[in-house]
């Protein structure tokens, strides 16, 4: 999902090369996404693309990311800061 969030829609093929997913796995993971209804078909060229429903996912995951290391980089600043306190 984050791969066609990022480059846009995608056949197979171009999937495999970007996430390294074997292929063996691929169809697997298709299907289950598409259960959820988070990729669908692009109706001209077949390719996969995000639905709404996928975007609105990848964009809530991604924020939460964010968010996270936002947290973990001020808690190393932080501890930083500490150790130069100590040194001066």
């Amino acid at each position: 999902m984050s791969s066609l969030y990022v480059n846009g829609k995608s056949d197979g093929s171009k999937l495999l090369k970007k996430t390294e997913i074997d292929q063996s796995k691929l169809g697997d993971y298709i299907a289950i996404i598409k259960e959820h209804e988070l990729i669908g078909h692009c109706p001209t060229t077949e390719d996969n693309v995000l639905t709404e429903k996928g975007e609105k996912a990848c964009q809530d995951i991604f924020k939460n990311v964010v968010i996270r290391k936002r947290i973990e980089l001020k808690k190393e600043i932080q501890s930083v800061e500490r150790i130069c306190s100590q040194v001066q």
